[in-house]
């Protein structure tokens, strides 16, 4: 009987699994609480900050479009439609002097603005600033605009080369869409290589033209201005 006592072997039990896991997490929680409930109050502060900053940037944006709207207003006519009449020589247009007028007000009220509205802003103020012949007025616009990137920054810079090209600056001009001819962005690289291939048309240099033309349809075969393209190569290649 002594012996078959001697046989008996008492183990020490082991905590199941669950069990332990359950003694991790009572000790990671009572030991730090704190950091945990900090953190936790850390990201709902920030997630309200991030929501007012959000509020604030809205609001800021549509109070200058509105002050925007309200500078264009005395025109009587939204800028799109006095470039028409313009175009068209149509009568009864704001005169020079209140076009002018109209471009000061609108380029002092998006220099003091916040982007994209400030670019935006500007933007209208060269436009007006051309339909009023002002030149420089336009050129201090643009420049005041330029710097930025995306579509509002592709539409600055192509603005700024066609006051180059008014202007007889042709490699400057030449030098500003060539560089956005490589923009990454396929719809952007696609507008200023047209663009491009125009200014070397207008600029009699039908080599550089047609060679930009076939670069176009080269690399972008399946654009949806592939044919527009194919048909300016066949008019430069024939000249």
């Amino acid at each position: 009987m002594a012996d078959a006592d001697d046989d008996l072997t008492l183990r020490p039990s082991d905590a199941g699994l669950l069990f332990r896991l359950e003694m991790w997490l009572t000790h990671t929680v009572l030991g730090y609480w704190r950091h945990l409930a900090f953190a936790a109050a850390f990201l709902m502060l920030s997630v309200a900050v991030f929501g007012q900053y959000r509020s604030w940037v809205r609001r800021d944006q549509r109070g200058t479009h509105a002050a925007l709207a309200s500078a264009v207003e005395p025109l009587g006519m939204p800028i799109l439609a006095l470039a028409d009449g313009v175009a068209r020589q149509a009568a009864d247009l704001p005169d020079v002097a209140a076009r002018k007028a109209t471009a000061d007000a609108v380029h002092a009220v998006a220099v003091e603005a916040r982007d994209p509205a400030r670019r935006a802003g500007l933007l209208q103020a060269a436009e007006l600033y051309r339909l009023a012949g002002d030149t420089e007025g336009r050129r201090k616009s643009l420049e005041a605009a330029s710097g930025g990137d995306g579509v509002m920054g592709f539409a600055v810079e192509a603005a700024l080369a066609t006051l180059e090209l008014e202007e007889g600056k042709v490699d400057t001009a030449l030098g500003r869409l060539t560089k956005l001819a490589g923009s990454e962005d396929p719809f952007l690289g696609q507008q200023a290589s047209i663009d491009l291939g125009l200014a070397y048309e207008q600029a009699g240099r039908k080599d550089e033209a047609r060679a930009t033309y076939d670069t176009f349809v080269t690399k972008w075969p399946d654009s949806p201005l592939i044919e527009s393209v194919r048909e300016r190569l066949a008019r430069v290649r024939t000249e």
